[in-house]
């Protein structure tokens, strides 16, 4: 029996499928990077920033923009705004690069939450990806995962 010239002719001859390798950058919660390294030495820790997330129910969008002029008063410019679509008390959250001081925190009114979050990148097919981050999950929230 020959081999298969091609892929096209190993896949329609039913040989295994080549994957595609692609870098992706993952985001994960926590300060994972020894862990990172353990699982994957190739992976390459780009990062772990600190953010603080200010999260509101607001009745409509001039609570939010109260908040929003009330930083960029202090000279504090948002990472992310995101808002939950319109309806009677939506959700609004705004990311801010760093850790907030408790005086400015009391006077926003909102409540908080202070994250870390290591980012890594990745040469590796989806296969292998899918393993890295089972094995990843079992010890810190998945944030995100994107092909770059």
């Amino acid at each position: 029996m020959s081999r298969p010239s091609s892929p096209a002719e190993a896949q329609s001859s039913g040989g295994p499928r080549p994957q595609r390798v692609r870098t992706y950058e993952i985001g994960l919660d926590g300060d994972v990077a020894g862990l990172v390294r353990s699982i994957s030495p190739a992976a390459q820790v780009i990062g772990s920033p600190v953010c603080t997330v200010l999260w509101h129910r607001v009745d409509d969008a001039d609570e939010l923009y109260a908040v929003l002029d009330a930083l960029y008063a202090m000279g504090i410019s948002p990472r992310e705004v995101h808002e939950a679509p319109a309806g009677a008390r939506r959700h609004c959250e705004v990311r801010i690069d760093g850790r907030l001081g408790d005086a400015v925190l009391r006077q926003l009114h909102w409540s908080y939450r202070v994250l870390q979050t290591t980012i890594v990148r990745v040469r590796t097919s989806q296969d292998a990806l899918r393993s890295m981050l089972s094995e990843l999950t079992r010890t810190s929230r998945l944030d995100y995962v994107v092909s770059v």
